[in-house]
């Protein structure tokens, strides 16, 4: 990863501060969401500003329209939401924090271009997140298109301090966004407003199985019974000396009747997250393999990962159902963290 140059980081650090100076969290809510567009690859931020409830201040800039979609998907099911999850979407962030609350390895970054904020002892902590991997400090192009991020932000905060109506005007549909967009005008560069519809993109997995491990599970003596199974990001992180420090993930099923574990499998998000996902259906075969059955009915909460294994489990007449809670396998999921200590 290549390291942005010093004046870069002076840039940014001299905007957090503006941003932080001019709370924008007390005219806008997290789900006050519009974006700005990169000139250069013409890639998109959505920008959402965190701190209205007062538990913490800051901006997110999540990178592209799937991980707007992600956003959304998150907020759409709070109370079932695991928090560890936002670290499954690609943004950037900066949080405001005391000092004892930094990682010590940026607080000499910080400390030689951060200006003076307006309150003492407040920092702005400025981090990429990678999914799945531990978030670390933007690389060279990420920190650049925070740059513009950051001074875009700033325009629209400023006038929605004073009017946030248009951000949504009332005639506009439900999707569409402001986006903060550069254009020629005569021989200048100029940002202007535009209102845009934002479709998400799906995503293409290239799945890991075999028709011979599909034709296995086939085989297998199905069971009357229902299982609830979900994968969740754990909370300690394994170093790779190469790639950094990233989060494994657990695919983990339970009986829905008696809780009992039925199997787990162990995911590495490598070489991405999407990677990781294009192995689930295998590693799921991979364990009702070793359980040696099939069940009637699967019940999963997350859309993801309905996606992923729904046309595998229809071939093996393997029923799947969304649902909103999955009281065993949560359990199960607690018992195994207790497990690992």
């Amino acid at each position: 990863m290549t390291t942005p140059a010093q004046n870069t980081w002076q840039k940014i650090y001299t905007l957090t501060a503006e941003l932080y100076n001019l709370s924008p969290w007390n005219a806008m809510e997290e789900r006050d969401i519009f974006g700005v567009q990169m000139p250069d690859s013409g890639k998109c931020y959505f920008i959402s500003i965190m701190g209205s409830a007062g538990i913490m201040y800051g901006m997110s800039a999540y990178e592209g329209n799937r991980a707007l979609g992600q956003f959304w998907e998150l907020q759409s099911q709070p109370e079932n939401a695991d928090p560890k999850m936002v670290l499954s979407i690609p943004h950037l962030i900066v949080t405001y924090d005391q000092k004892e609350f930094i990682d010590p390895d940026h607080l000499a970054l910080i400390k030689e271009h951060a200006p003076i904020i307006a309150e003492k002892d407040i920092w702005p902590d400025v981090k990429q997140v990678i999914p799945g991997r531990v978030p670390t400090l933007p690389a060279e192009d990420k920190a650049c298109d925070f740059v513009h991020v950051l001074e875009q932000a700033l325009d629209v905060c400023r006038r929605a301090k004073n009017d946030i109506d248009f951000l949504f005007p009332e005639n506009n549909a439900e999707d569409e966004y402001l986006i903060r967009k550069r254009v020629s005008e005569g021989d200048s560069l100029t940002w202007k407003d535009e209102y845009r519809r934002i479709d998400e993109t799906p995503v293409q997995y290239d799945f890991s199985f075999t028709p011979e491990q599909v034709e296995q599970l086939m085989q297998l003596p199905k069971k009357s019974i229902v299982l609830q199974t979900d994968i969740a990001m754990l909370p300690t992180p394994v170093n790779d000396e190469q790639e950094g420090p990233f989060f494994p993930f657990l695919l983990i099923a339970a009986c829905k009747k008696t809780g009992t574990i039925e199997g787990f499998q162990l995911l590495q998000p490598k070489p991405d997250i999407d990677a990781m996902h294009s192995n689930v259906p295998a590693a799921f075969m991979e364990m009702m393999t070793n359980a040696g059955y099939r069940p009637a009915d699967l019940e999963v909460r997350d859309p993801l990962l309905h996606g992923l294994l729904k046309e595998t489990l229809a071939k093996a007449g393997i029923n799947i159902t969304r649902v909103s809670g999955l009281e065993m396998v949560d359990n199960a999921i607690e018992s195994f963290l207790q497990d690992m200590g």
